[in-house]
């Protein structure tokens, strides 16, 4: 999560040492956190610095 740029950043799907997927989304859309979990968050609440 950066504050400052308002984006959320999601690694998944581990190899060893790296991660195949990764999902970029802005404060106020919404991610969708993969199995087995599996639902999607929503980021509308996340609030960015103040410069």
């Amino acid at each position: 999560m950066d504050p400052r740029q308002q984006t959320v950043t999601l690694f998944s799907e581990p190899n060893h040492d790296r991660y195949h997927t990764r999902s970029d989304r802005k404060f106020g859309d919404a991610i969708s956190i993969p199995e087995p979990f599996g639902f999607s968050l929503s980021l509308a609440k996340l609030v960015p610095y103040q410069d």
